[in-house]
């Protein structure tokens, strides 16, 4: 990218503004830039462009961009109306997509209207279509292009493709095919990079992005793709961007975990889990929602700008540790040791959800079973006990109260006999 940062703008008598090296995660000071140089073409990945804009809003500054290029990374939908609110109808918005291999950029979206709001079925701003002298497959697992609307591997070819990597020639083979296409009629076997990026046609010849194909984890037994689960999360009223991680910790199942940035017009108020999880439901089957997060001032980037998922991992990691207790009292000992014994866990917070943490209606039978055999209830205990109170804390309770109206039922019965009495 910097080959059309630099000398791009520089062949057609541009000037090029310089950040300091301390000043460049800064975006006050990337603002007072902007407005004393009046810079009028901002290119980079979308997190920058939403620092900018939260940091301009806070001030109650506008912007003087006439063009806006966002690519790289997801592009939140609320960056649109956002950045013409800022900046006035005039600026021109492009999402860009592509590769290094394939020429940096191959294709784009730029068919935005600052007077109606995005359609209401969108999840995530799109790809759009390719450039001129570029294409694009969307291809299965056999290497057959996928219908409309069907997700598969993203493949570039055209005139920007490159021949291959220096000095790799295992790589080159595995990322470079010469293959035939139906997105390309009129040509017969071409060569063609393969992204490792997934998405989709639509109808109108729009593509979709749908993330990473090694974003896609498995957890619990289910295939997750982290960008849906971004995606939904985003949807929901009050957050302004998130970021889905599998945390891997020693001796525990694999476990979905989100890291979320509220929105600047969301107050103070503490939220509580169940106030993103409920409404997520509506959105997502359970087994893909997070069942740890956190809110973050900010999301942690690596280098160039995209976010650093292995350090925000670390973070989370940290976090879900930090939030363990032990149980307490006998009882939920005993049904922490019946669950870590059949989920095969070194150790369960009594707040832990039994659905989060790998269990399923198999091993809920199981555990059932074992606690009517070991008698930790008076009474037979049903399997939907375990779905209304799902973590230790709350079946102990519920079975304490088993013991406890018990103990009153005897207590009252045995106030209906006198001593000595038949």
């Amino acid at each position: 990218l910097s080959v059309y940062d630099l000398f791009g703008m520089l062949s057609v008598g541009g000037a090029i503004v310089m950040v300091e090296e301390d000043s460049r995660r800064d975006a006050s000071a990337w603002l007072s830039l902007i407005q004393h140089h009046h810079v009028t073409v901002w290119n980079s990945v979308p997190v920058l462009l939403d620092m900018l804009m939260v940091v301009a809003e806070s001030v109650h500054a506008s912007l003087p961009f006439e063009q806006v290029l966002l690519s790289g990374d997801w592009i939140g939908l609320d960056i649109p109306e956002r950045l013409f609110a800022l900046n006035g109808h005039q600026v021109r918005l492009a999402a860009m997509g592509g590769a290094t291999e394939a020429a940096i950029w191959s294709n784009t979206y730029d068919a935005f209207d600052p007077d109606a709001p995005l359609p209401a079925h969108w999840t995530s701003i799109p790809y759009g279509k390719p450039l001129a002298n570029q294409v694009y497959r969307v291809v299965d697992a056999q290497g057959r292009d996928c219908p409309d609307w069907v997700p598969g591997e993203l493949w570039i070819g055209g005139d920007g493709v490159a021949t291959g990597y220096r000095g790799d020639e295992s790589l080159t083979h595995a990322r470079f095919v010469e293959a035939s296409s139906d997105t390309v009629p009129d040509a017969s076997v071409m060569r063609w990079y393969r992204t490792g990026d997934q998405g989709r046609y639509w109808p109108d010849g729009n593509l979709e992005f749908l993330g990473r194909l090694d974003h896609q984890v498995k957890v619990r037994g289910h295939r997750i793709e982290l960008g849906e689960v971004e995606s939904a999360l985003i949807r929901l009223e009050g957050i302004a961007r998130a970021v889905a991680v599998v945390l891997t910790p020693s001796g525990q199942p694999a476990s979905l975990a989100a890291a979320i940035v509220l929105s600047a017009s969301t107050d103070d108020t503490p939220f509580a889990h169940t106030d993103i999880t409920d409404p997520l439901r509506a959105l997502l089957p359970d087994y893909m929602v997070p069942s740890t997060l956190a809110v973050v001032d900010d999301i942690p980037l690596s280098a160039n700008g995209k976010v650093d998922r292995k350090s925000l991992s670390h973070q989370l990691q940290r976090q879900s540790d930090t939030h363990y207790e032990a149980p307490i009292g006998p009882i939920e000992e005993q049904v922490a040791e019946i669950w870590e014994a059949e989920l095969a866990i070194d150790r369960l917070s009594r707040h832990d959800n039994f659905f989060m943490i790998g269990g399923d209606s198999l091993a809920a039978t199981r555990i059932v079973q074992t606690m009517q055999q070991q008698r930790i209830s008076p009474n037979a205990i049903p399997l939907s006990l375990l779905f209304t109170a799902p973590s230790i804390a709350e079946f102990a309770q519920e079975v304490s109260a088993q013991w406890q109206n018990l103990a009153e039922g005897q207590t009252e019965g045995s106030d209906i006999f006198e001593e000595g009495s038949l």
